[in-house]
């Protein structure tokens, strides 16, 4: 992400700012403020240390909703009581922290931000605990989405039991 010169130069006042007030981290805030300065935009992201400066594209928020509906959606159907009785192709394996970073973060964020809710309580039968796949499967899962999305177009209420197997056959058919 390019800053304008103003963003630069209201970022670089704020570390000016901290070295006199943080005298701990002072020599921090000085390579921070000469970094901003000098439009290194390389080093925006180790001088925030935050992904502030990469947003997730719409698409990416799309996919990971419409993934976690459709997991909940399975599992629900599928008679998610105890989360003895899942099929393994059933489980929610999360996105991969490495290579999907983005789809990874948003999940962890809107999962948490629906902690407490009951809205994805299936969700909490999942193959890694920390939803971290450690294997892509966004293409997976936007395969499976196609299916499901075709076969929800006109609501969930009709839905059977093999409506979830056909979306799980296609997972089963492009994992590997």
């Amino acid at each position: 992400m390019k800053l304008t010169a103003v963003e630069r130069l209201i970022i670089a006042n704020q570390h000016q700012i901290l070295e006199l007030i943080d005298a701990e981290n002072a020599d921090n805030h000085k390579l921070c403020r000469e970094a901003i300065e000098r439009g290194y935009l390389e080093d925006y992201y180790w001088i925030t240390n935050t992904s502030i400066l990469n947003e997730p594209s719409s698409d990416v928020i799309d996919v990971v909703r419409n993934t976690l509906n459709m997991f909940d959606w399975l599992q629900r159907l599928l008679g998610v009581d105890d989360g003895k009785n899942i099929p393994s192709n059933a489980l929610f394996d999360g996105f991969d922290g490495n290579t999907e970073d983005d789809h990874f973060a948003y999940m962890e964020f809107f999962l948490q931000g629906s902690h407490g809710s009951p809205r994805y309580e299936s969700l909490k039968w999942t193959k890694p605990k920390d939803h971290n796949s450690h294997a892509p499967m966004v293409h997976i899962y936007e395969r499976m989405l196609t299916v499901w999305e075709d076969l929800s177009k006109d609501g969930y209420d009709h839905l059977t039991e093999e409506d979830a197997h056909k979306v799980l056959s296609v997972r089963t058919n492009h994992e590997g």
